[in-house]
């Protein structure tokens, strides 16, 4: 049997309409991966394009757009739009990056589907809101996480204790940063200090 040529398509859950530290960090890593072997697509669950959509579609991701409005349209019809969403779309990995356990289904049906299943925290105190059905999901969650996931990982061990609990041995993923980026240079420190009229002894 030959081998693929294509690269292992990932889809990544998690990524909202707003630039922040998830986002920094999956576009950090998703224009430094070797796109030959990897490329990631992106869920869209919004009504508008998530962060950085045109620069993930230059690079050859794809964006699935699926609205699940589970309280709107239904329980039945939610799951059936999840169920409906891996019968048309084929992907080698799901990986779901999160802030909390609310929610799990995508990975959920990824699962029951055979896709191997990636689960990866980036908080370490968020969630935990006053709502009791949010805490019993929550609460829920955590229990039977297990169950549907392959590998778990986090970003530091606090948030690996916070989203999984003491059960679950996260692999800790540090947040990587563009080290050209923060190179001493010296016509940068002259600007700066013009433009703010710092004197050249301090």
């Amino acid at each position: 049997m030959e081998s693929s040529n294509k690269p292992l398509r990932i889809l990544q859950i998690g990524m909202s309409t707003n630039y922040g530290g998830t986002e920094a960090f999956l576009m950090n890593l998703y224009k430094n991966i070797d796109r030959n072997k990897y490329q990631f697509d992106f869920l869209n669950v919004y009504d508008e394009p998530i962060a950085c959509q045109k620069e993930i579609e230059s690079l050859g991701g794809h964006i699935y757009n699926l609205h699940l409005r589970r309280r709107e349209d239904g329980l039945k019809k939610y799951k059936k739009g999840i169920k409906d969403f891996y019968n048309m779309h084929t992907f080698d990995i799901v990986s779901q990056n999160v802030q909390d356990l609310i929610n799990i289904d995508m990975l959920k049906y990824a699962h029951r589907k055979g896709v191997p299943t990636i689960i990866h925290s980036h908080n370490s105190n968020y969630g935990m809101r006053n709502r009791l059905l949010t805490k019993l999901s929550i609460l829920k969650n955590k229990l039977l996480i297990r169950k549907y996931v392959d590998k778990f990982l986090s970003c530091s061990k606090t948030s690996g204790l916070f989203t999984y609990g003491k059960r679950i041995k996260p692999l800790f993923v540090l947040n990587g940063i563009e080290v050209k980026n923060f190179v001493f240079k010296e016509e940068v420190r002259k600007k700066i200090r013009n433009e703010f009229n710092i004197d050249k002894e301090v």
